[in-house]
């Protein structure tokens, strides 16, 4: 019997789920972001985005793990479980957070799923990141808003 001519897609419903919640993150986080840093609250302004951003990124993170999200990568996993398996833990952690604070909650779930996926204290490294980074981005916003 010969062979067939079409192959297996490349895209899967997964990765329509994942682009249309990241329309919506892009969308909500700015009008999140912006309704909390303006309030007056000081509780509200920090723990409105950072409620979003876990939240958020526990949502990522879900997609990413998903097993058709990197179907493709298989044939790789070989020789990533080795590159991977040169560098120590707190280099990955470390990694993770930096990735976190500066890049926001998709590129840390990315981050997170690539480099620590079986690590136990992956959601206190997500955590960690995300509340460095609201703090930070909060901090930034607020003493910009004062200045006015």
């Amino acid at each position: 019997m010969p062979k067939s001519k079409f192959r297996k897609s490349l895209f899967k419903p997964v990765h329509l789920q994942t682009l249309l919640f990241t329309v919506a993150y892009l969308v909500f986080s700015k009008y999140i972001f912006i309704k909390s840093v303006t309030n007056e609250n000081i509780l509200i302004s920090f723990f409105g985005p950072f409620t979003f951003g876990i939240v958020t990124t526990l949502v990522f993170l879900y997609f990413f793990n998903h097993e058709d999200f990197f179907h493709f990568l298989k044939g790789l996993k070989n020789k990533e479980n080795k590159y991977l398996k040169k560098y120590y833990h707190h280099g990955k952690i470390l990694a993770c957070i930096l990735i976190g604070i500066i890049g926001g909650d998709f590129f840390l779930a990315l981050t997170i799923r690539l480099l620590i996926n079986k690590f136990a204290y992956k959601y206190l490294v997500m955590t960690i990141a995300v509340f460095i980074s609201t703090l930070v981005s909060v901090g930034l916003a607020k003493g910009f808003f004062s200045l006015w």
